[in-house]
């Protein structure tokens, strides 16, 4: 049985729990990102990935790659510097 906001994909098949992670990661996500099914994923994979940062950005929507570069290269560039 998987985290209860993971349960179903697109195609409406149980996703289930999400596979251990034995890596570092972070998730990147812009605090006025649409709600939709990608931005509650996000949310659930920051409450069951062990030891995930999870940077949400001020001001930014899903795009932020593309509105703010400079603010994401710099988060995962400090992260990979962790």
């Amino acid at each position: 049985m998987g985290h209860p906001r993971l349960k179903k994909g697109q195609d409406g098949k149980t996703l289930g729990a999400p596979p251990a992670l034995s890596c570092p990661s972070m998730l990147i996500v812009g605090d006025l990102s649409p709600e939709h099914p990608m931005l509650d994923a996000s949310r659930a994979l920051a409450e069951v990935l062990p030891g995930v940062r999870v940077e949400w950005l001020p001001g930014q929507g899903h795009g932020a790659m593309r509105t703010e570069p400079e603010m994401v290269a710099r988060l995962i560039c400090e992260f990979l510097a962790a």
